[in-house]
């Protein structure tokens, strides 16, 4: 495995991973109400939040293929090592962090939050919460979860309000 020298941003590896939970959650929650899926459509936006995020700090490795010497299979890997969407947010590239709290200004929901992250920091719990709610530590109540929407849509449209840049390493 060897590091790149360059990085994309954000990595298309990711932010498809990304879109795809997000599209889960967006189908879920249309199965709603009484079908049962309320937790994994939870879980589904709290991953795809996650990946949105990792998108913009992931790094590229590249893993050699043994069936043909001299070709890798390139993959993505976050440095991060935390679920925490605050910390995600703050290894972005500063300019994706104002484009996306300029976007996050257009959701009356969001406008109630300083700031994105302010916004992100409201769902602390939601992650853990929703993948295990019969803990005693785990109470989703209290979380703004009315929100979800607009932080999704927020990302979904503000990464790419920045474009796609390649950055050395």
């Amino acid at each position: 495995m060897t590091l790149r020298p360059i990085r994309e941003v954000p990595n298309s590896q990711v932010l498809d991973a990304a879109k795809q939970f997000h599209a889960g959650y967006t189908h879920l929650m249309a199965s709603l109400p009484g079908t049962g899926v309320l937790l994994p459509a939870l879980h589904s936006a709290c991953i795809a939040i996650e990946l949105y995020l990792k998108s913009l700090s992931a790094i590229e490795i590249a893993i050699p293929d043994p069936a043909f010497p001299g070709a890798a299979t390139i993959h993505a890997k976050s440095p991060a090592t935390s679920h925490k969407f605050r910390e995600l947010l703050n290894r972005a590239p500063k300019d994706f962090i104002d484009a996306i709290g300029t976007q996050a200004q257009t959701h009356t929901r969001l406008r109630t939050y300083k700031a994105f992250g302010d916004a992100l920091d409201a769902l602390e719990g939601l992650f853990m919460g929703s993948r295990y709610p019969y803990e005693p530590t785990s109470d989703i109540s209290q979380v703004p979860t009315d929100v979800l929407d607009s932080i999704l849509a927020t990302l979904e449209v503000g990464i790419p309000n920045v474009g796609h840049r390649f950055e050395r390493q």
